[in-house]
């Protein structure tokens, strides 16, 4: 979930460098929130195991997946 999101951030910023701490630092930021936002509607549209899945998401598993996508996508 996280690349995709990313991807859309590179195609939006194609001038974005990988060597640019504020490019890394706005991917982010854009995918992190993503993710949350992914986490809370399946948290809030689910039971049981999708309401687990949704707040493991939301409660911060996000950023290092953010971190993980931005550093992929911006090599």
């Amino acid at each position: 979930m996280a690349i995709p999101l990313a991807q859309q951030w590179k195609s939006d910023h194609p001038a974005a460098q990988s060597d640019l701490q504020s490019d890394f630092d706005d991917c982010v930021t854009v995918v992190a929130s993503g993710l949350v936002a992914a986490g809370a509607a399946i948290g809030s549209s689910a039971a049981g195991v999708g309401a687990i899945i949704g707040a493991a998401i939301g409660a911060g598993a996000g950023i290092p997946a953010a971190r993980l996508a931005c550093r992929r996508i911006l090599e």
